[in-house]
């Protein structure tokens, strides 16, 4: 909407081009708001598409699970992509579908370019865990103690071109394809009735839900 919104004000700005500097002025502005609209259209398509790989996956799960993508709870703003609850425990995902080299330590991620490493504009690690602290905070507030449990936080990354200098202490870092895996292999365990507790408290705030 926004990139469509530039392509209407440039129109506007054309059809009075001989007349008033200010429509020249108003081109302009179009102009920068169809690139801003372009540029994030972009990259939330890229975004959505690799949501869309992670829940493929998710779906390879076993009944005994419960998948619900696209979660935004009523307690702060934002989403997070992935919530899945089973007899292993719960996982919370932040799926990123980026491209170029980049270079973690710990909670830090920095991209590589041909001349220079720089802070990536992305901090995924640090996403991860604030969508944790607040899930944790809607648990608690809903009644389910938190602390006889552990959240698994994952980032999912559609991208094998990464140098890992630290490894991350609080999150772990999976390639889609072997998320189900990961989950399946943990070794922790969920009461069933903690386990329905979470998934009625999660189910009206989910877009999407498999299993």
């Amino acid at each position: 909407m926004i990139w469509i919104s530039g392509v209407i004000i440039i129109l506007i700005g054309l059809m009075g081009l001989f007349f008033t500097l200010a429509t020249i002025i108003l081109i302009l502005l179009g102009v920068i708001i169809f690139s801003y609209g372009y540029n994030n259209s972009r990259r939330w398509m890229k975004g959505s598409k690799g949501e869309k790989l992670v829940a493929k996956y998710l779906k390879k799960l076993s009944k005994e699970y419960y998948v619900f993508n696209d979660v935004t709870l009523p307690v702060k703003r934002g989403n997070i992509d992935h919530i899945v609850v089973g007899p292993n425990g719960i996982f919370a995902i932040e799926t990123k579908n980026i491209s170029g080299l980049f270079i973690i330590d710990d909670d830090e991620w920095y991209y590589k370019s041909h001349y220079e490493v720089q802070k990536s504009r992305s901090q995924p690690g640090k996403q991860i865990k604030n969508n944790v602290v607040i899930l944790l905070d809607y648990l608690n507030s809903n009644g389910v103690n938190t602390k006889k449990f552990w959240i698994n936080s994952i980032v999912a990354l559609n991208n094998p071109n990464i140098i890992i200098e630290e490894t991350p202490k609080h999150y772990d870092i999976v390639q889609p394809s072997e998320i189900t895996k990961f989950i399946t292999n943990t070794n922790k365990t969920l009461n069933r009735h903690t386990l329905k507790t979470i998934v009625n408290l999660l189910e009206p705030y989910s877009r999407f839900s498999n299993n």
